[in-house]
């Protein structure tokens, strides 16, 4: 993975992060990494533990980045959803509904967006012309 694919990634996953908080979940962790795999957002709301999978798509080439979560993808995130709550079982109750979405965000680079040197913020690119999809329940 490119630099640039991977600071187009993390604007993504910021962007559906602050959608996130907004929506009134919690943020649980992001970036979760363990042996099986790894899975971009853990939030919770209410009784339900839900891990989010983020695709970014500038140029919509490789199709709808709804359809760029295949079988393989699914079989790692699950995985790694086991993984991760066999670690924080006492956490979880038993009574707890778990799932997995996925949200895309569609946008395009600002290329107005002064350089790192000027800021003050650790964005490396930004965002605009944002459109975020919450596939809830993907798979």
């Amino acid at each position: 993975m490119t630099l640039h694919n991977q600071q187009v990634g993390y604007a993504g996953q910021e962007t559906a992060r602050e959608y996130l908080l907004a929506e009134n979940f919690n943020i649980i962790q992001e970036n979760y990494r363990c042996k099986l795999g790894e899975i971009d957002l853990i939030c919770s709301r209410e009784k339900e533990l839900i891990f989010v999978e983020v695709k970014t798509d500038l140029t919509g080439y490789f199709g709808p980045a709804e359809y760029r979560v295949g079988k393989k993808k699914q079989r790692r995130l699950k995985r790694a959803a086991l993984y991760f709550l066999a670690q924080n079982k006492p956490h979880y109750r038993q009574d707890w509904q778990y799932r997995f979405d996925v949200i895309t965000v569609k946008a395009s680079l600002n290329y107005d967006y002064p350089p790192l040197e000027e800021r003050t913020d650790k964005k490396i690119i930004d965002l605009q012309k944002i459109e975020i999809n919450h596939y809830e329940n993907a798979f």
